[in-house]
């Protein structure tokens, strides 16, 4: 639906908490249709500017929250899979950054799933170029109907369902995708 954006699955790397990765290389880039149909209209919104989106991850397998969770639950940047499912789960939720025409990647507060006062929503360094960025950003996701995480500036939701009920979680196995093994953390933080 978005033919110019980028594709990073972050946990398809080990550039994530759990220094691994855990996706299968070829996982496809999902999301539910609607939340789909959000993220072409902030990606419309967007290329005026020359500017792309970058996906860093769409739908989650629920057996990986897991895994997040067990990993670096602790930072409170997972969800408890045991008291709830994050958005990701049913794939109306994404997180993105900024890439420019020629995909190099727009300077932004933090990069991917770090955590501490600079990846909050509200940017407060004093960089205007990160600011401009940002609020680009934050400007087409809202006015393409998500809503935003106020600790990680990169996490959208499909606002439809914020106050709803989100769509059934999807498990790898009812699409088709098998997960690698993952290692267990060495100490759960």
């Amino acid at each position: 639906m978005i033919p110019d954006a980028v594709v990073d699955l972050r946990y398809g790397t080990p550039l994530n908490v759990t220094h691994q990765p855990v996706y299968p290389v070829h996982m496809p880039c999902l999301l539910h249709y609607t939340t789909a149909e959000k993220l072409a209209k902030a990606a419309d919104r967007l290329r005026p500017f020359g500017l792309r989106l970058k996906i860093w991850d769409a739908w989650r397998p629920p057996e990986v929250q897991v895994i997040l969770f067990d990993h670096a639950g602790r930072s409170g940047m997972f969800a408890d899979p045991s008291l709830v499912w994050s958005r990701h789960c049913s794939g109306t939720a994404v997180d993105v950054t900024l890439v420019d025409a020629e995909g190099r990647q727009a300077r932004m507060p933090t990069g991917f799933d770090e955590g501490g006062p600079l990846s909050y929503y509200l940017y407060t360094g004093n960089d205007e170029e990160i600011r401009r960025n940002l609020h680009l950003l934050q400007s087409a996701m809202v006015e393409a109907g998500f809503s935003m995480l106020d600790i990680e500036w990169w996490h959208f939701d499909d606002a439809q369902y914020d106050n709803g009920p989100t769509p059934p979680i999807v498990y790898a196995s009812q699409v088709g995708v098998q997960l690698p093994k993952v290692n267990p953390p060495r100490k759960r933080r």
